[in-house]
């Protein structure tokens, strides 16, 4: 494993040289790419002007509460059931079990 000089991009290729890498490493990696995928999108909308109150009505979307429930939970059941498996923002995570050797439940059966 090799650590990233201080400035270097975040999103820049890991390299394990064929070496599992760290658990919490792997797990962060989940959470940074389910912010990515769902969180994050959800929040901005959350926050964003309302379109009937006008500009500086920020966080005041509650009127869109029920339809953008069902939206949140549609791009939920979008991730569940293997489906964060192939978005794009969860690249980084599967790459990185990938690596990870399968050994009962403390190897890539874990993840």
């Amino acid at each position: 494993m090799r650590i990233k000089p201080e400035g270097e991009d975040v999103t820049s290729e890991d390299k394990f040289d064929n070496e599992a890498p760290p658990a919490m490493y792997i797990v962060l990696l989940f959470v940074r790419a389910f912010d990515r995928a769902w969180f994050r999108g959800h929040f901005n909308f959350r926050m964003r002007n309302n379109p009937n109150f006008g500009k500086g009505t920020y966080g005041f979307m509650s009127p869109y509460c029920v339809e953008h429930t069902y939206v949140m939970n549609r791009n939920l059941e979008r991730l569940e059931n293997d489906g964060y498996k192939t978005h794009p923002a969860f690249a980084p995570f599967m790459k990185a079990v990938a690596v990870v050797p399968h050994v009962s439940k403390a190897g890539s059966a874990f993840f």
